[in-house]
This record gives structure tokens, sequence and C-alpha cells, in this order.
């Protein structure tokens, strides 16, 4: 969990999107263990995660007050997509992310196995209606590393659209990408440009502060990142959750 000291809040605004490991894992009571049994995700939905969700710790934060919460996380890879900043800033203070379809692309995600009350959950989490949709992504090419290959699965595609760096999509450094056309950017480099885009003389952590403490303020700076927002563009997605 996180703390709640300035220190702690700037920490984890800056930290999106938080300690991804190098393998699938499940999920498993607050704790996470090897995935290598494909049958745990029998009768479960997959959802990719490309942000934060990939994170053992935000999970943790997520389902904080339920008991008994067993999620396998798959980590895959998905072609013809990148994971990029979007026009929005957080509670917490990040600017989060989201997929893109960018040709000729291949991009690391994981597959949260969800159940039905899980995803549930992940929709009150996800701001369904403001920030994103959550869609079925079909005609797609996602290698898991525990269950093979999928063509299709759901996301959670952004609604305001993908920030804009002077007309061009940015990447999120943190994420690994083969391919990648455009710039990829650190959390505190998408911050830095944010602050230059408003005019800001704050400094980060005043900046990053101030748009945790302040909603109203918070919601104007997303209005205006979404202005010449990038629409998501990908062709084959059926929007089930608006």
């Amino acid at each position: 969990m996180w703390g709640s000291s300035d220190d702690d809040k700037l920490a984890r605004a800056l930290g999106y999107p938080f300690d991804i490991p190098e393998y699938s894992f499940v999920y498993d009571n607050g704790r996470d263990r090897a995935f290598e049994d494909p049958g745990e995700r029998d009768g479960r939905i997959p959802v990719i995660a490309c942000g934060s969700n990939r994170s053992p710790r935000q999970l943790a934060w997520k389902y904080r007050n339920e008991a008994n919460v067993t999620i396998p996380v798959e980590r895959a890879w998905l072609a013809d997509f990148d994971v990029v900043h979007v026009a929005h800033l957080t509670s917490y203070g990040s600017i989060a992310a989201a997929l893109q379809h960018v040709d000729a692309m291949r991009v690391e995600v994981s597959i949260n196995w969800l159940t039905a009350p899980q995803l549930a959950l992940m929709h009150q989490t996800e701001t369904i209606g403001s920030h994103y949709h959550y869609a079925r992504l079909s005609k797609i090419n996602l290698e898991g590393e525990v269950g093979g290959r999928l063509d299709c699965a759901f996301a959670y595609a952004t609604i305001l659209g993908c920030l804009s760096v002077s007309g061009d999509l940015a990447g999120l450094a943190a994420v690994r990408a083969q391919g990648r056309p455009h710039p990829s950017m650190t959390q505190s480099e998408i911050q830095a440009h944010v602050r230059v885009r408003f005019g800001e003389e704050d400094d980060e952590r005043a900046f990053v502060l101030r748009t945790i403490a302040d909603s109203d303020l918070r919601s104007a700076r997303t209005r205006e990142l979404a202005r010449d927002a990038l629409p998501f563009k990908w062709p084959h997605v059926e929007i089930v959750a608006a």
C-alpha cells in the first residue's frame, strides 16, 4: 500500500505504472506466485492490462477490501499496438496509459484473467464512461507466455484520447516495445511536458501535489489535454460498457 505523506504521494504519482514483474504471476491474496498452469485461466475473462494493472501493488490496492482474491496475470506480446500516455490525470497524480493501434509494432502487455465479480470491481476503478470504455478487441495477435495466442480479448480503451506531444504519440518508457516509431517518455518526462504546455511555474513536486489535492484543477487540466488528443483507432472494436 501507499503512504499518505507528500513524499509518498509524489512517489506514487511518478512511479506509474509501478513495479511490473518480468514473468507471468498469480496475484494470490496479497502475494504473487509463479503462473505456470494454463488451467488456472479456465472460466475467466481475458482483459489486457497495459499500465498499472500489470503490477501486483496496484492489484493489491484495487482489491484491498476483498477476501480470497486470485488473479492470473499472464505476460504477453501484442502486435500492431503500443502502450502510450493518455490525455487524463489520475486522482493520484499520474498521467495514465492506454493501448493505441500502431502498425508494425509489438508491445509487452499482460492479460488479467478475471472472474465476473473481479471484473465488476475492476470496472469501478477504471472511470468507465468518462475516461475509458470497456471494449472487446477482435482480430488481434496477442501471444501469451503461458497459454498461447489469442485473437480476441477485452481492454479499457481511452475515451478522451492519447496525449499529443507535438502531434505525435508518446510511448511509456517503462514498457518494452519493438519498432516504436515515436518517442518514449518516462512519467517525469511526460509531467514536464504537460507543465510546459500549461505554462506552469511550479516545479514537479508542487505540480503533482496540486493535481492530487484539487479535483477541479485536475479536471480542468484533463480537459485541456483532451482538446487535441489523438483518438483510439483500432477498427475491430466493440464497446461493451460505456
